[in-house]
């Protein structure tokens, strides 16, 4: 008997028989999936059915046994290795802004001190220097909150 995730010896989960075999294939695992709260499974459950006409002539017939040993030994790994794959992507485009932000946060740094030079040493507003050091409506949006008249 196969056991609960948390190993609770009276709480058993269900193990099908491996000789019963399912009369309507596609609306059971259809009705599993509509009831189903993973993601994951539901997911396995359509790619099984996609496949399910060959998988049925190889084996013999359909069991409740054999489509959870394919979604256990096939789609999940499959789905879990595709999760790795995008979670992976996000990190890396986690990374590049992180790059960026800092990049931007050095380049806002030395407008700021390029503008904070001009003021004290002209004696200049923080609007003229601005004009004086020819920055752009955005470069301004940047620049302004950090410089006092």
């Amino acid at each position: 008997i196969r056991r609960s995730r948390k190993k609770d010896p009276d709480h058993p989960m269900y193990e099908p028989p491996k000789h019963w075999k399912i009369e309507h294939v596609e609306e059971t695992l259809m009705t599993l999936a509509a009831f189903s709260n993973d993601r994951k499974l539901t997911e396995a459950l359509h790619v099984y059915l996609e496949q399910f006409d060959l998988y049925e002539q190889k084996k013999g017939g359909i069991t409740m046994r054999s489509v959870i040993d394919y979604i256990e030994e096939k789609a999940y790994l499959k789905f879990e290795k595709k999760d790795k794959e995008y979670n992976r992507q996000l990190e890396e485009k986690d990374r590049q802004l992180e790059e960026k932000d800092q990049q931007l946060g050095q380049m806002t740094s030395t407008l700021v001190v390029l503008a904070q030079q001009r003021m004290v040493s002209e004696k200049l507003t923080a609007e003229q220097a601005c004009d004086a050091l020819g920055y752009s409506d955005a470069i301004r949006k940047l620049v302004l909150p950090y410089l006092v008249s």
